[in-house]
């Protein structure tokens, strides 16, 4: 099921809204220079008060026995307290982009699994901005929260299509936040998909929650940004829950992406993976930083961590920044990083069998990115992405 996107609403109700604005008056822009987390990141040039808010039409609620789709604008009982909850963890209460989504996000949606349901279709929230008016800067601000109810099974795809015109030379600002929480044996295969243009800020943010013996698999696929910084916070809650991280980042121009990942296991018998891969082109600029906090006490606990990179050109740059805090001796970890360039073997091989450079690039990097994309459920969307990986690397060519 596609969902289109909801409208001029305000966010849940007006008390609520009027004590996250005051605290989002109490907490400022992060500073490169104190925070660890925004070190490496430049806001020059980024003002919040430059920017015209992107107005969308309006949602309409959908309503079926195994699932609810509403705007949190309508939430009222106990979802609404849910929320409520929710909005004030210390993990978003004090963080100016998260407050930012909640304040001013006109596209505010809550999708809810009913507990004991197996979704066999995927449920697809799609978002698109197109700016067509030359001289403006616009900004946006995506709001997703996702339950999955007990012993559910679901899969929800979640795409951000930010299309500017070709003409347009000004700024964007992209402010996206998603929360999932997974209850108990709850199963959830989650595809974030992003394409933004050259000339935005994009700020993503992604929690995720995950109880007793449940199961997440986050695929990600990003590509863009004039200067983005995406952070992904995975909570394993529960004993025995699991996640597996599976992303694919491509950038070429100048872009500049900065993107970091968190697992913080707080039960016993939980596991973690993440495999992260990269391209870079031109003057790119790609960091991957992996956290992973195991506190003391824990027991029968695993998690590992691989991030490959591959640089299109000389003068394109990937880093990746393990960090692991590792507090309990009854644990497996492993961690893995490659930097390379397309195998100068393999080229020659293809284009001796009369593929041009190009489509015989086109083909190993498909190679690269296969062990990631083939594991996407989203068949659909797993197309989209190649074709549309192959226009943002070689436009002449498609």
């Amino acid at each position: 099921m596609d969902i289109g996107e909801s409208g001029n609403q305000k966010l849940v109700k007006l008390e609520l809204i009027k004590d996250f604005q005051e605290r989002l008056h109490k907490v400022s822009l992060p500073q490169s220079s104190t925070s660890e987390s925004w070190r490496k990141f430049n806001f020059k040039n980024f003002n919040p008060s430059d920017f015209q808010k992107f107005q969308y039409p309006e949602f309409k609620t959908i309503q079926t026995n195994e699932y609810n789709i509403k705007s949190l604008a309508d939430l009222d009982g106990k979802d609404l307290d849910f929320i409520t909850q929710l909005f004030n963890k210390d993990i978003i209460k004090n963080d100016f982009f998260s407050l930012t989504n909640i304040v001013e996000s006109q596209s505010a949606i809550f999708v809810d699994i009913k507990p004991n349901v197996v979704l066999s279709d995927v449920i697809r929230i799609a978002r698109s901005a197109r700016m067509e008016a030359k001289g403006n800067s616009y900004s946006f601000f995506p709001l997703t929260i996702i339950r999955i109810g007990n012993n559910s099974q679901a899969k929800v795809t979640e795409i951000e299509d930010n299309l500017s015109n070709s003409e347009n030379e000004e700024f964007s600002w992209i402010n996206s936040f998603t929360y999932i929480y997974l209850g108990e044996s709850a199963q959830l295969e989650f595809l974030s998909k992003q394409n933004i243009p050259s000339s935005s800020f994009h700020f993503r943010n992604l929690i995720t929650e995950s109880m007793s013996n449940s199961n997440l698999k986050n695929n990600q696929y990003y590509t863009g940004g004039f200067r983005g910084k995406i952070r992904n916070t995975h909570l394993l809650n529960g004993k025995g829950a699991e996640f597996n991280g599976l992303a694919i980042s491509v950038s070429s121009g100048r872009e500049f992406v900065d993107s970091e990942t968190e697992v913080i296991h707080n039960s016993d018998h939980t596991a973690s993976s993440i495999l992260q891969k990269t391209i870079v082109k031109d003057k790119a600029h790609h960091i991957f930083t992996g956290n992973l906090h195991i506190p003391s006490g824990l027991k029968k606990v695993r998690a590992s961590q691989v991030n490959h990179n591959i640089s299109l050109t000389k003068s394109a740059r990937a880093e990746s920044i393990p960090k692991l805090e590792i507090f309990s001796e009854d644990v497996q970890t492993s961690h893995g990083s490659t930097m390379g360039e397309i195998d100068p073997e393999q080229l020659f091989y293809l284009q001796a069998r009369g593929l041009d450079e190009i489509s015989a690039k086109q083909l190993l990097i498909e190679g690269f990115l296969s062990e990631i994309i083939d594991q996407f459920s989203d068949t659909i969307e797993a197309e989209k992405i190649l074709s549309e990986m192959k226009v943002k690397i070689w436009p002449t060519k498609n």
